[in-house]
């Protein structure tokens, strides 16, 4: 499976805490918003940034 692009609003708080996820490969800021938004991670309304968030496939290893 390829690796999958997505592009999220998040808050800068959890843009860089998605940057430690194991599942996530980068976290690329696109642009700030003008406007305040609702963060797709948490949920808050703050200013913010469209990012462009690289998943990568993880194998579990929990699983035999």
């Amino acid at each position: 499976m390829p690796d999958e692009k997505e592009q999220l609003f998040l808050c800068k708080p959890c843009a860089e805490e998605m940057k430690n996820y194991k599942t996530v490969a980068s976290v690329e800021y696109i642009r700030p918003a003008r406007d305040k938004g609702t963060c797709e991670l948490c949920g808050r309304r703050r200013f913010g940034y469209v990012c462009e968030v690289e998943y990568r496939d993880v194998e579990r290893e929990d699983v035999k």
